[in-house]
């Protein structure tokens, strides 16, 4: 049976497999490195107040979206700019996606400068020294 999505049948010897292995290599190191650094926790509770703002926030549990889980301690407390009440996960818990997604695009990126060099495409088929020479003059 004829499989649609053989993209081998379309553009035969494109697709390097070896770069793609790695890159998944890399996409799977990477979510063990975002996980143990925020140890291995999916689930955080936290608000913050927006650094521009200047007179504060009021915390209200009815105007939180995702406010089941929202300790009711927290209901009416005020906080300053910048300030935070809960467990906040770090930095590499909000950029793992945009990190992932460049390692695809880098994989991509990648395996098409692979097959312009394995097909000769990148640089002249003719004799360099000749291009050189018609270029100086």
């Amino acid at each position: 049976m004829n499989n649609p999505f053989d993209l081998n049948k379309y553009f035969p010897n494109y697709f390097n497999k070896w770069v793609f292995r790695y890159a998944v290599l890399c996409i799977i190191l990477l979510f063990i490195f975002t996980a143990d650094s925020n140890n291995w926790r999916n689930e955080f509770i936290y608000v913050t107040c927006p650094e521009g703002s200047h007179d504060g926030c009021w915390v209200l549990k009815n105007q939180i979206t995702n406010n089941e889980k929202f300790p009711d301690r927290w209901d009416g407390t005020f906080l300053s700019a910048g300030e935070t009440l809960g467990e906040k996960p770090n930095d590499h818990y909000f950029k793992f996606k945009l990190r992932t997604w460049r390692i695809i695009l880098s994989a991509f990126l990648f395996n098409h400068l692979l097959f312009m060099l394995n097909t000769k495409k990148l640089y002249p088929k003719k004799d360099l020294k000749k291009v050189w020479g018609k270029i100086k003059k």
